[in-house]
């Protein structure tokens, strides 16, 4: 199938330092035709009142020319994954007490009850400090619990307590918005946002029994999903990433963040000579030092109770080699795509793309 037919699909990755594409065919295994990433100037991309489309619009220019793609109006549909420092995602759970523990929930009650559970995950979400501009975008039910007992709907049952945990999604600093009418200036057809923890749950429940973690580390933020037997039971934000150790070396080594940006990638992808490697190497210890005391800090992670350790993002071989103790380097794996994609064997290798390839894996069922 030609690159530019319109049965095919894009899905565009909005880091926070690098901009990604994929194009792929939705058969019935779903294909992997092209793909390209750019670097992009995020420094001050959002956080100016100013949103400066041109950085954007730029980083898209250049992935399409890679991509020997026209415009994008030569696809089906196209699809945006945010950056995860704007784009925050939650999970939350909610109790609520019933009136009359002994009448069955009606449509009218249930309709009731999600307001309730709506209402009281913005009171734990918005009254932080900071969180005046957030904007609510998504809940998705993780499980529903009637006096302890597992449900897949309320409705028809009866009982005291109603538990209810889920995936509860929001935007901050005006970014959806911003983001939007970007996309819109880009004639993007059938435009569709996305949210990663999504695909994550998908991707958990089909590790079954196993306790897993899914850390996804890109330029500025590591965000890391937490699953116990198929469940999503925690998602964790630290505000660390490549750029971080981007900044170190350009400080250590006395030079431009561009220029120390361009040594780390040498770094990881071919190697340097044995006095840089050497320093580099002694930066990204430190780093990895600093990493692990904040995971310590705010995430209670029993890693010797972790059976799987999968690492995305751009941010990977830092998290791999600098960052990872030393009870899990046995735990961490690859993600298996054979069942659900067919792809290059180079992008398969890349753990760069993987979240994007998860979405591609589990796009029917996530019927995109």
């Amino acid at each position: 199938m030609p690159l530019f037919s319109q049965k095919n699909n894009i899905v565009f990755d909005f880091g926070t330092g690098i901009m990604k594409a994929v194009v792929f065919a939705p058969y019935q295994k779903t294909e992997i035709l092209k793909f390209a990433k750019s670097h992009i100037g995020f420094e001050t991309l959002f956080k100016s009142n100013h949103f400066q489309n041109d950085v954007l619009a730029d980083s898209m220019r250049n992935i399409l020319k890679d991509l020997q793609i026209r415009n994008l109006s030569d696809f089906r549909k196209s699809y945006f994954l945010l950056s995860p420092e704007y784009i925050k995602e939650k999970v939350l759970s909610v109790k609520i007490i019933r009136d009359n523990p002994s009448i069955k929930i009606n449509s009218q009650e249930e309709e009731k009850i999600n307001k309730q559970i709506n209402q009281e995950a913005q009171k734990q979400v918005f009254s932080k400090k900071g969180m005046d501009d957030a904007q609510f975008l998504k809940i998705r039910i993780l499980e529903m619990r009637i006096d302890g007992y597992t449900v897949d709907c309320l409705k028809g049952f009866n009982g005291k307590e109603v538990e209810v945990s889920f995936v509860y999604i929001f935007s901050i600093n005006d970014y959806l918005k911003k983001a939007k009418s970007f996309i819109e200036s880009q004639c993007a057809p059938n435009p569709k946002i996305l949210f990663l923890s999504d695909f994550i749950l998908d991707f958990i429940k089909d590790n079954g029994k196993e306790s897993s973690i899914v850390i996804d580390s890109g330029d500025k933020i590591t965000r890391i999903y937490q699953g116990v037997a198929g469940k999503l039971l925690k998602i964790s934000d630290l505000s660390l990433g490549g750029n971080k150790i981007t900044k170190d070396l350009a400080m250590h080594l006395n030079i431009k963040e561009e220029e120390a940006r361009t040594i780390k990638e040498k770094f990881f992808e071919t190697g340097l000579s044995e006095n840089l490697s050497g320093e580099i190497k002694n930066v990204l210890k430190n780093a990895g030092k600093i990493f692990e005391i904040e995971v310590k800090d705010k995430i209670a992670i029993d890693w010797q109770k972790i059976s799987k350790v999968f690492i995305l993002g751009g941010n990977n071989h830092f998290i791999k080699d600098f960052f990872a103790p030393e009870e899990i380097n046995d735990k961490i794996c690859k993600i298996d795509f054979n069942n659900g994609i067919e792809a290059q064997k180079e992008i398969l290798l890349e753990n760069l793309y993987y979240n994007i390839l998860l979405i591609c894996n589990y796009a029917k069922k996530e019927s995109i």
